[in-house]
């Protein structure tokens, strides 16, 4: 059942890349700067909107088991916020290390900026928006997809974490080339011009933040966890984006794939998996001491 749902999500990729040039030309007239400006962006959130409605349309006939994603209520408050507690810490700890071994340091005039609070307040529907949706998806379908198949929760963590890291990996700008007419599939494949270093540390620490997600769901017993999880993820690093300033010599992306930074980002993922451990939350929203 998992690698149907993979199959599903190629399909889609291709055939939304394949009809995009019409599409492109009706949206030019709705919004013409916007895909104007980056045409690969809109046919990444296009095909997003196409996967997520073929999956609504076929998820109630997968017979998978239940995503423990329930309506809002008080006790799943609390557990989206312990979610994002600890997603908010991970990217703390991940700059307050940098910052403690002089590789950086926080200026904090943003803060006090005439559209600070409006932009905190968009950054947090945007994170909350984006967490539920790659959430929702990716545990709650994906993961749960390969659990239906009979495999161990291990052995599916690890290949819905896999496919986690390497949807992270697709190039849109290379798609709409490809829907264009101007790139070759299998030329493409044939020059594993993507098979390199980069793409690669890419693919790993992706993979490894999939598999804490996974971690936090399980522990959790909730969707929400996760959600609440990847929010305080994005949300706290577009913030400490904003105010982080890297010293010469040294970048402070959270994401940058480089030998100098992985060590910080496993490090800080680590932290967040012995919180994860030691605080497990239940929906009942006890706190139960691991240690």
């Amino acid at each position: 059942m998992g690698f149907l749902v993979i199959g599903i999500v190629i399909f889609s990729l291709f055939f939304t890349a394949w009809i995009f040039p019409w599409v492109q030309t009706v949206l030019l007239y709705v919004i013409p700067s916007v895909v104007e400006k980056d045409p690969g962006g809109v046919l990444a959130r296009l095909s997003m909107l196409v996967i997520l409605l073929l999956i609504l349309k076929i998820y109630p006939r997968l017979k998978l088991p239940g995503m423990k994603f329930g309506k809002p209520s008080k006790k799943r408050l609390y557990v989206f916020l312990y979610g994002m507690g600890i997603g908010s810490v991970t990217v703390v700890s991940y700059y307050i290390i940098r910052i403690l071994l002089g590789q950086g340091t926080m200026e904090w005039q943003w803060l006090f900026g005439g559209n600070f609070l409006r932009t905190l307040v968009w950054y947090l529907l945007g994170a909350v928006a984006i967490g539920l949706l790659e959430e929702s998806f990716f545990r709650g379908v994906v993961y749960n997809a390969f659990r239906y198949d009979r495999r161990t929760k291990q052995f599916a963590a690890v290949l819905a974490s896999a496919f986690f890291g390497s949807m992270h990996w697709v190039d849109f700008d290379w798609l709409l080339r490809w829907g264009e007419g101007r790139e070759s599939l299998f030329l493409t494949l044939a020059r594993m011009q993507y098979l390199n270093a980069y793409h690669l540390g890419l693919f790993a620490l992706i993979s490894a933040l999939g598999l804490l997600l996974i971690y936090i769901y399980n522990q959790a017993d909730s969707l929400y966890a996760s959600v609440g999880f990847h929010a305080g993820l994005v949300f706290v690093s577009r913030i400490c984006h904003k105010i982080a300033v890297a010293a010469p010599g040294h970048s402070m992306k959270i994401l940058a794939v480089s030998p100098e930074n992985a060590p910080y980002l496993l490090l800080a993922m680590a932290i967040a998996a012995i919180l994860i451990h030691r605080y497990k939350l239940t929906f009942a929203g006890r706190i139960s001491h691991k240690f």
